[in-house]
């Protein structure tokens, strides 16, 4: 590809890439008609930024569960984490109190984090190097400083 004198392309055109999926922004006030699903509580926080809770599932997002999809990422993203785990010692021997927060959302991927706040620790599972068909996770404990 190459460009004119002027940095633009020749003819002053942008040729098609085909390969960009496009999507159509939801609009914001569809948004915020759509309901809270059942057993979710929607919150504000003191810094202004809004997040959502399930306490019968543990589970804090600050992804907007009321989008249909997003709901059933996060829940998967959940059952996924949960089933990875739960074969780790380490699991059985988490406090009662134990939390999962989630964020960042897609189909593929999540930023996933446990905690306790009577503990006052955080909790996390990284993958070990090694054989990517049977991956296995080391445990660690982490002290949390702040009041979650």
């Amino acid at each position: 590809m190459s460009f004119s004198t002027n940095g633009e392309f020749p003819g002053d055109r942008l040729p098609f890439i085909e390969t960009v999926q496009y999507t159509r922004r939801q609009d914001p006030a569809d948004i915020a008609r759509l309901p809270i699903p059942a057993n979710w509580s929607r919150y504000v926080h003191p810094n202004g930024d809004v997040y959502y809770r399930n306490h019968q599932l543990r589970l804090t997002t600050s992804d907007d569960i009321r989008r249909p999809l997003t709901l059933q990422y996060v829940l998967e993203a959940r059952q996924d984490h949960i089933d990875t785990i739960s074969d780790d010692p380490n699991y059985t021997r988490l406090p009662p109190d134990w939390e999962i927060t989630i964020s960042d959302v897609s189909e593929s991927t999540a930023v996933i984090g446990m905690y306790s706040r009577h503990a006052g620790q955080a909790y996390e599972w990284r993958e070990r190097e090694g054989d990517p068909s049977h991956p296995s996770y080391v445990f660690r404990t982490l002290t949390l400083e702040c009041d979650i």
